[in-house]
Parts: structure tokens; C-alpha cells; sequence
């Protein structure tokens, strides 16, 4: 036997998935007609190139650091697993980034306790709605998997200072994806960082600050990724960086 709770649970439910058809519709009718922007386009060419072996000074020359690359292999390999252009893999796996990125999100909220089971609901869907169809032409591009990720970031920033029950696995895979997406754009950081130091305010312990999950993986996040900027990626680091640190600061370099 159901209680009352369960069915109410299950109705909301049944009503959010209803008024949410006309946005699924309109995203599989839009966003799958494989147009992608010229910007995405270009990564996917770099992508396929990095993916060959071949350098970033001879054969990609991109201005954007590696990691903006990095992350269009996914939709390589899924091209050629299934042997079709990898134009058509950014709707698939960019909805399914979506898909996952909504579960990590309700799930996150779920344990928000000063909201009810409407209001988890409506930002579930907003979220939804803002990383499809509200994304227009960017669908797939950079700025867009960021957003995809950073929301379960910050969400999950958000549970760990106010100490709300978010289930481990949650936590580190929202915590995760969502570092290795904010270092494709750095500046993206200023968000995270904004939380840490609201978290140092309201609880006035650095030192423990230090040990929370979320500082600990961005943390070693980033020292990861310059580390393979110095090592692995070189070609970009100092051949590449100068020619961008002149062209958008206009400084003199020799």
C-alpha cells in the first residue's frame, strides 16, 4: 500500500514530467538537426588532431589552453565507435552531460531541507531547460559544458558549508566534473572561490576549510593541469602561450 506521502510524491512527479514534454520535443527537434557553431566545429578538428599525436605547433595552433581540446575527445570516440562525422556526436553527448548533470542536481537538492518537493522540482526543470533549450546556438560549445557542471559544483558547495546529507558518490562526481570544466575557462573559479570564502566566514575555520572535499579536488585539479602544461603539453606552454599573452595583453616578450 502506498501512503499519502508517496502518491503525493508521485503525482508532482507525473506533473513535472508533463510539463516538461513540450521542452523535451523541442530540444530533440531543435538541438538534434546536428548544426553546431563554427567554434565547436574547430575543436572537434583540433580534438581528432591532438587525438593522432599531432602537436600543437605544427598541426592545431589553438590560442585556447589544452583543455578546451581535451574535452571534445569524448565525443570522438564516441564517433567512432558508432562510425558517423563527429558533428553528430555533440547532441548525444552533450545530452547526455544534461541528463546526468540534472540527476547529480536533484539529487543534491534533494537533501535541502527549507525546500519542498515543488520548488526541487522547478529548479530540477530550470536547469534542464537552461543547459538545452535555452542554450540556442551554443549548444556543445565550452561555455556550455561548464554550466552543465558548474551548477552541481556550486550546489554541492553550498551542502558542504550548510552540511546538508549529500550521498558521497554525489559529491565526487559532482565535485570532479565540475573542477576539470571550470579549468577549461580559470576565470570560472571566481565562483567556487566566492563560496569557499562565504564557507570561511560563516564558519571562521580556515584549517578546516583546507580539508573540505570541494577545495581538496580543485586543488588538486589544478595543480594537476599545470603540471601537464609544463610537461606534457610544452608545445602550447612556450611556444604557443607567448604568441596569446602578446596578441590579447599587448606585451613585449622576446
Amino acid at each position: 500500500m502506498f501512503n499519502n506521502t508517496a502518491i503525493y510524491r508521485l503525482l508532482n512527479i507525473s506533473l513535472g514530467l508533463l510539463i516538461m514534454a513540450p521542452v523535451f520535443y523541442s530540444v530533440f527537434l531543435i538541438q538534434s538537426q546536428y548544426v553546431v557553431a563554427g567554434n565547436v566545429s574547430w575543436l572537434l578538428i583540433c580534438a581528432e588532431r591532438l587525438w593522432q599525436g599531432q602537436g600543437f605547433t605544427e598541426h592545431i595552433y589553438e590560442t585556447n589552453p589544452p583543455l578546451s581540446i581535451i574535452i571534445y575527445i569524448p565525443h570522438l570516440i564516441f564517433s567512432k565507435l558508432l562510425d558517423i562525422p563527429p558533428p553528430y556526436a555533440v547532441f548525444p553527448v552533450t545530452m547526455t552531460m544534461v541528463s546526468l548533470g540534472t540527476i547529480l542536481t536533484y539529487s543534491i537538492i534533494r537533501s535541502f531541507t527549507f525546500l519542498n518537493t515543488q520548488e526541487k522540482l522547478t529548479i530540477t526543470a530550470s536547469y534542464f531547460i537552461a543547459t538545452t533549450l535555452s542554450t540556442s546556438i551554443d549548444f556543445g560549445d565550452r561555455e556550455h559544458m561548464i554550466v552543465i557542471w558548474l551548477t552541481p559544483f556550486i550546489l554541492s558547495q553550498y551542502a558542504i558549508t550548510h552540511r546538508f546529507p549529500v550521498s558521497k558518490p554525489t559529491k565526487i562526481i559532482s565535485l570532479v566534473l565540475g573542477a576539470i570544466f571550470i579549468l577549461v575557462k580559470p576565470h570560472y573559479g571566481l565562483l567556487p572561490t566566492v563560496f569557499l570564502i562565504h564557507r570561511l566566514f560563516h564558519q571562521s575555520k580556515f584549517w578546516e576549510i583546507i580539508k573540505d572535499t570541494d577545495f581538496l579536488i580543485l586543488s588538486i585539479a589544478t595543480i594537476a593541469y599545470i603540471a601537464a602544461l609544463v610537461t606534457i603539453f610544452q608545445d602550447y606552454t612556450f611556444n604557443i602561450f607567448p604568441d596569446v599573452r602578446h596578441l590579447y595583453l599587448h606585451t613585449e616578450y622576446t
